[in-house]
């Protein structure tokens, strides 16, 4: 090309450079935010315009010319590697649109080698940026970068087509049409496969899964109409009230209509449903508005609890048996100390020896000398040493001589300790079976020395039995409540698996295909709704995400307790906005699974119980190991209370309240301790013993 015809050349493209500047600017419109003025994206534009024909036209041509105006192109805008393909193919179309045919040949190599340049500008800047996404982002931008450059290399074809076809263009848009349809077609197959999947993975749910709009159930699935009893075609276009229980209809519906109108409603309680039977089905909702077909829906996740429901309400009646037998304990106490307030009031006001023989308020007095000869017993007595022997007949006898030897001696060892002491004792021992709370008076002749010693016994066989229930009772009920929580948490993570593994990454793959079709369609109807569909799958896979932590947290698992409880803590301060902090010590901690689920589940509700009722500025977690334990510590400065009173509001907790995080610490042979005073604070601290095998290996 001779100098005077690259100078009508570069008249040409000159006079369209406002041109390929606004159809750049629509292209980045539409695929990502610009980050500049409109005025000031338009004149960067007409300068890498400019930049761009004066590099198409220079000798030798110069590749960083070209990559600069591809970094330059890059930085107008946050990162979307797919406007590259529109913004070359429209400097490709707009060079050589209407150009001489021999012109368009002499083009042809130097438009390539520019777009080739601007391509790797473009892609060097933005290859910083992509390298830090997530794994799944970062799969997602490669997938999209060789869209992009597959694009690239059909915007070639097609210019050389133009070049060198120029009679055949509708038949190749009429090809490429055909193509079109094809691929969008094959998109539409995968989609329905995937909504068969996902339809699936829903129909098989172990929970009753539906979607209510305008109160009416416009889905359920096959374990939702289990409950109900009936099946699903019954189910479907009936109201949702049909199927809840009268009692609960007020509840349940205001929930529904608040969440409706977008207040932020708690989305997990649990309700009683109406069988079609009559019968009630006692389940834990999860609700949460999404939307369907167009309209705001409440999608609601439907369990089952009777079972657990049960479970609780054999361990309240556990709860309500082991209170009537320490009332029934206190009782008896307070029936003795009433006793035996009278019997030393009776001791003080009559003397010694007529006091323990025959004032005595216990079942069995014994009155002997310093060498165990029975010198005086009451009725009760008699029959319990003697057996057919009378009061009489025992008088004189060596009282240790009437017990077995084992018991001879430890009871002549008492009254030993009795005669050198000089001061009363009490003991229990066993005898024939059962068991006796026995008490030693010294009496003191005129001399002061001890010449006597007043016996007296109670059978407490009945007391002990009880006792041994209530440890029994106990022991179950610390045994009941680990076995239901970790019950819980296994199935809370089995189902926040399910959803993480099948239906996120489901998702995440439908979303990936989505965008490939979309960079694909031309026409702006397709493009819209294909969107609109991307758009609602982002939501469902946030909320899945969301669902998936609520449910159980993966950190607990993959990066242990420390992890776990540093972002409890910081999701405790984005929820709430109460400042929080957590430390740790740093030092190894190993733990048994029950032990960590048991301390993330105690911190958990303790955070809560902070926010719901402390009234903190601020919270601190602290975690750390003393010797062979770890000690976790909660502490706030907010209204604090007295722990002792029953009334108070820590004590009003339902649900994982501080009774089952103290027994179930008790049982796994740790415990926890409460400081608080109204006004100053609560600091709570839970101590929990390590893995015993890892500590002896250390």
């Amino acid at each position: 090309m001779n100098t005077e015809d690259r100078a009508q050349l570069h008249q040409a493209l000159l006079s369209r450079r406002q041109a390929i500047a606004d159809d750049w600017h629509k292209a980045i419109a539409r695929t990502g935010f610009v980050s500049l003025s409109t005025a000031e994206v338009r004149q960067r534009l007409v300068e890498l315009t400019d930049q761009a024909m004066a590099l198409l036209l220079t000798e030798p041509f110069e590749r960083g010319q070209a990559e600069a105006i591809g970094a330059s192109l890059a930085s107008l805008h946050y990162l979307q590697p797919a406007v590259l393909g529109q913004t070359q193919e429209i400097l490709a179309r707009q060079l050589v649109e209407g150009l001489p045919a021999h012109q368009i040949t002499a083009l042809q190599p130097r438009l390539a080698e520019l777009l080739g340049g601007v391509a790797a500008g473009f892609f060097q800047q933005a290859r910083e940026t992509i390298l830090t996404e997530q794994e799944q982002i970062r799969s997602a931008l490669i997938t999209e970068l060789r869209q992009g450059q597959e694009a690239l290399r059909k915007a070639y074809d097609e210019v050389e087509d133009k070049v060198q076809e120029r009679t055949a263009e509708l038949r190749a848009a009429n090809k490429s049409l055909r193509r079109e349809i094809a691929q969008r077609q094959q998109a539409e197959e995968a989609l329905r496969e995937s909504e068969e999947k996902y339809r699936h993975l829903v129909e098989r749910a172990n929970d009753g899964i539906c979607i209510i709009q305008d109160t009416m159930v416009k889905y359920g699935n096959l374990r939702l109409a289990e409950m109900w009893g009936g099946a699903v075609e019954e189910i479907i276009g009936t109201p949702f009230t049909d199927y809840v229980h009268p009692d609960e209809l007020p509840k349940v519906a205001a929930r529904y209509q608040r969440r409706m109108a977008g207040e932020e409603v708690t989305p997990l309680y649990e309700t009683v449903l109406r069988r079609k039977d009559g019968g009630k089905v006692h389940v834990e909702l999860n609700a949460g508005v999404v939307t369907y077909q167009g309209k705001p829906a409440d999608l609601v996740i439907v369990r089952d609890i009777t079972e657990r429901r049960r479970a609780e309400e054999e361990l309240e009646r556990y709860r309500h048996r082991l209170e009537e037998l320490v009332e029934e304990r206190t009782a008896e106490l307070r029936a003795e100390i009433a006793e035996r307030k009278q019997a030393e009031e009776a001791l003080r006001e009559s003397e010694e020896t007529a006091r323990a023989l025959l004032n005595a308020a216990i079942e069995m007095a014994v009155l002997i000398d310093t060498n165990g000869t029975i010198l005086a017993l009451n009725k009760t007595a008699a029959k319990s040493l003697g057996k057919s022997k009378g009061e009489n007949e025992l008088i004189g006898l060596c009282v240790y001589d009437l017990f077995p030897p084992a018991v001879a001696r430890y009871r002549k060892a008492q009254a030993e300790k009795v005669l050198h002491s000089g001061s009363p004792l009490r003991f229990e021992d066993k005898r024939g079976g059962r068991y006796f709370d026995s008490s030693l008076y010294p009496i003191l002749d005129a001399q002061g020395r001890i010449a006597r010693i007043a016996v007296f016994a109670r059978d407490i066989t009945h007391r002990k039995r009880a006792e041994g229930r209530i440890r029994s009772y106990q022991q179950r009920l610390r045994s009941l409540a680990s076995q239901l929580s970790l019950a819980e948490e296994q199935e809370r993570r089995d189902i926040a698996t399910a959803l993480h593994d099948r239906v996120g990454q489901a998702l995440a793959i439908c979303k990936i295909k989505l965008g490939a079709l979309r960079k694909s369609a031309f026409s702006t109807e397709f493009a819209e709704p294909l969107d609109e569909i991307h758009q609602f799958i982002e939501e469902i896979i946030r909320d899945t995400r969301s669902l998936t932590f609520e449910l159980s947290s993966p950190i607990l698992y993959q990066l242990g307790l420390e992890a776990a409880l540093e972002w409890l803590t910081e999701q405790n301060q984005k929820r709430y906005g109460i400042p929080s902090e957590f430390k740790d010590d740093r030092q190894p901690k190993p733990l048994d699974d029950d032990v960590r689920i048991l301390l993330f589940q105690a911190v958990r509700e303790l955070l809560t119980n902070v926010a719901k009722h402390a009234q903190a500025q601020s919270v601190k977690v602290t975690m750390q190991r003393v010797g062979r334990n770890v000690q976790i510590g909660v502490e706030d400065d907010g209204v604090g209370f007295d722990p002792f009173p029953i009334g108070s509001h820590w004590s009003e907790i339902k649900g994982f309240g501080l009774f089952s995080i103290r027994e179930r610490l008790n049982h796994l042979g740790g415990h926890f301790k409460i400081t608080s005073k109204p006004g100053h604070g609560t600091q709570i601290t839970l101590v929990a013993p390590l893995k015993r095998e890892e500590i002896s290996n250390q």
